[in-house]
């Protein structure tokens, strides 16, 4: 994939989400920023991603955000956590994750999901 094709790859996934910088709500933004952050693990930087105890609709209105935080960085070869322990995956959350990963799968080397669920 060239340059060219990331871009509109980036525009479509901003498009079809209707994610750009000026629709997304800012205090959903400040949380999300505060639930990412890199982690490192036996010397290699980790994207952590925290969707910890979140209901099915909370998760999918922040996966396009992650995956626009996520295109911003400009970094590739990257490694990623996602946590999702004690949350609930709805149907349009599932589909967020498969829409947003059709994205951004050329800037991830790794993922790995983490569920954990406590009663």
């Amino acid at each position: 994939m060239n340059l060219s094709d990331i871009h509109l790859v980036q525009l479509n996934l901003a498009w079809e989400l209707k994610i750009v910088d000026q629709e997304i709500d800012p205090v959903l933004l400040d949380e999300i920023k505060e639930r990412m952050e890199w982690i490192t693990h036996k010397g290699k930087e980790i994207l952590y991603e925290n969707y910890s105890n979140l209901n099915g609709d909370e998760v999918s209105r922040r996966v396009p955000i992650f995956s626009h935080l996520e295109l911003q960085i400009g970094k590739k070869d990257m490694l990623l956590i996602i946590d999702l322990s004690n949350s609930f995956a709805s149907k349009a959350a599932l589909s967020a994750f498969t829409k947003a990963g059709n994205v951004t799968v050329h800037l991830f080397t790794k993922t790995a999901v983490f569920i954990n669920y406590f009663k």
